[in-house]
C-alpha cells in the first residue's frame, strides 16, 4: 500500500518533531532501538496474552537531502495479528512429529509412494533393515525397484491407487545383497500435502512361509505312511486267507488284528498331533506368546505384567488362542500342548 504524498509529509513532521527532543548523538541509537523494537515478532495484547505479529516500518531521510548525525527517523505503523497462523503452524509441527514417532516405531516396513509417479516419498527405518537400504537410496526409486526384476506387481499397485485400500498381497521384496524376503503387503490412500499417497505396510512373513514348508513336507510324509499301511493291511488280509485251514489260525488272526489294532490307533495319534501343530501354527506371534504362560499357569494379571500390556487386551488374545485350538478350558489347552510336544511334564 503506497503512502500519499500529504500523509508522508506529516508522518515526517512528526517523526522529525520526536526526535528533535534527544541530543543529537543519541538519535542514532534511538533509532536502532525503534527498529528492533517495531520488528520484533512478539507483542502484547491488551488482555496480557503473547500476540505474534508482523510489524511494517517506514523510513524517512532528512529534510535537504542530508542526514545529520542522529541519522533517519522511522515511522511504525499499526502491528498485522498472526497468532492464529502461528497456532496452526505449532499443530501442523506437532502432527508432523506424531506421524514421524508412528512410522519410526513401527514393527513394519512402512513406504509411503506417489499414487501417480509411483516415486517413493518417504520411509521409515524397518524399510531400511527389510532392504537394506538408506532411507536416502530410497526416497526417489521407482516402486517396482523394491521387487524382484522377475515379478510384476504393476497391476497390484494400480488397484491400490484406484481404490481406497487392498489387503493381504502376498510379495517379494529384493534386498541390496539380492536377498529375496516373502512379504504381505496391506495398503491405503490418503492425501498428504496435497497429493495422493499410496501407504504400504510391509510385513516379513518368512517365519510364515517356513512354517508352511514343514507343514507341506509333513503331509506329504503322512500320505506316504498311510498307502504303505494300505499295502500292509492288504498282504495282512491275503495271509488270513491262506491261514484259514492251519491248526493255528485262531492265535494267528488274534495277533494279526491286534497289530491292526495299534496300527490304527497309531495312526490316529499321529493324526491327533499333525492336528494340533495345525492350530499352533494358526497362532500370530503374541497370541503364541500368551499360549505360552497360559500352560504354564499364568494369570491374566501376571501374563500382562511379563508381555507389558493390558490385562483386558491378554484376555482378548486368550480368547482367540482357544477358539484357534478348539478347546473350551486350560486343562484341555494343557492336554493339547502335551500331545504336541509343547509342554514337558
Amino acid at each position: 500500500m503506497k503512502t500519499q504524498p500529504g500523509r508522508k509529509r506529516r508522518l515526517q513532521a512528526a517523526a522529525k518533531s520526536r526526535l528533535s527532543r534527544f541530543p543529537r548523538k543519541s538519535r542514532k541509537l534511538r533509532t536502532k532501538k525503534a527498529l528492533k523494537i517495531l520488528h520484533r515478532p512478539q507483542r502484547q495484547g491488551e488482555d496480557g496474552s503473547v500476540l505474534h505479529a508482523h510489524m511494517k516500518s517506514l523510513r524517512l531521510p532528512r529534510t535537504n537531502g542530508q542526514e545529520s548525525a542522529g541519522g533517519a527517523a522511522v515511522v511504525g505503523r499499526a502491528p498485522t495479528d498472526l497468532t492464529q497462523r502461528h497456532q496452526a503452524e505449532m499443530t501442523l509441527r506437532e502432527s508432523e512429529a506424531q506421524l514421524r514417532l508412528v512410522l519410526e516405531h513401527s514393527n513394519d516396513a512402512i513406504f509411503w509412494a506417489d499414487a501417480e509417479t509411483g516415486l517413493l516419498v518417504r520411509c521409515n527405518r524397518k524399510a531400511e533393515e527389510l532392504t537394506g537400504r538408506t532411507r536416502e537410496e530410497l526416497i526417489g526409486m521407482h516402486q517396482a525397484q523394491l521387487h524382484p526384476p522377475d515379478r510384476d506387481y504393476g497391476a497390484a499397485f494400480r488397484q491400490a491407487a484406484a481404490s481406497s485400500r487392498a489387503d493381504n498381497i502376498e510379495a517379494e521384496i529384493l534386498s541390496r545383497t539380492g536377498n529375496r524376503t516373502p512379504v504381505l503387503i496391506n495398503s491405503s490412500v490418503v492425501t498428504f500435502g496435497g497429493k495422493k499417497i499410496i501407504q504400504g505396510i510391509f510385513r516379513d512373513i518368512t517365519e510364515r512361509k517356513r512354517a508352511e514348508k514343514v507343514l507341506r513336507l509333513a503331509l506329504q510324509e503322512s500320505k506316504r505312511r498311510n498307502a504303505e499301511l494300505a499295502a500292509l493291511a492288504l498282504q495282512i488280509s491275503r495271509a488270513l486267507q491262506q491261514l484259514e485251514a492251519s491248526e493255528e489260525r485262531a492265535r494267528l488272526v488274534g495277533m494279526i488284528r491286534d497289530a491292526l489294532s495299534n496300527e490304527v490307533r497309531l495312526k490316529e495319534s499321529q493324526g491327533e498331533q499333525e492336528a494340533m501343530e495345525s492350530h499352533l501354527q494358526t497362532l500370530t506371534v503374541r497370541e503364541r506368546q500368551v499360549f505360552d504362560w497360559v500352560i504354564k499357569g499364568l494369570l491374566n494379571k501376571q501374563i500382562a505384567a511379563e508381555l507389558g500390556a493390558s490385562e483386558q487386551t491378554i484376555k482378548v488374545h486368550r480368547r482367540r488362542v482357544m477358539s484357534k485350538m478348539k478347546v473350551a478350558s486350560v486343562a484341555e489347552l494343557v492336554h493339547v500342548a502335551l500331545k504336541a510336544g509343547v509342554l514337558e511334564v
